[in-house]
C-alpha cells in the first residue's frame, strides 16, 4: 500500500524486475489495519483474481453528565434496596 493525498494505492511489484503495478485505490483510510500490529493477514481468492483483507475504524466518545444526584452507598449504586 502507498498513501498518496486521498488515494490509498495497493500495487504489486514483480520480483524478477522490481517493476511496479497498480492493482487498485483502496480510498483514503481503507488501508489494511490491524490492532494485532505488526499483524496483518490478506487472503487470496482460490481463483487469483480477487483478495480480502481487514481494516478497521476507531471511534471515541467522551460523555459527561451533569444535573444528577449520585445513588449513595454500595447497595444503591447496584440498584439493590
Amino acid at each position: 500500500m502507498r498513501e498518496e493525498g486521498d488515494h490509498e494505492w495497493l500495487f504489486s511489484v514483480d520480483a524478477t524486475d522490481g517493476h511496479e503495478k497498480v492493482v487498485g485505490d483502496a480510498g483514503k483510510n481503507n488501508g489494511p489495519k490491524s490492532d494485532l500490529n505488526p499483524a496483518l493477514r490478506l487472503s487470496l481468492a482460490p481463483d487469483g483474481k480477487s483478495f480480502l483483507y481487514s481494516t478497521m475504524v476507531l471511534k471515541e466518545n467522551l460523555w459527561m453528565l451533569d444535573g444528577f444526584e449520585a445513588k449513595r452507598g454500595l447497595l444503591a449504586r447496584l440498584g439493590l434496596p
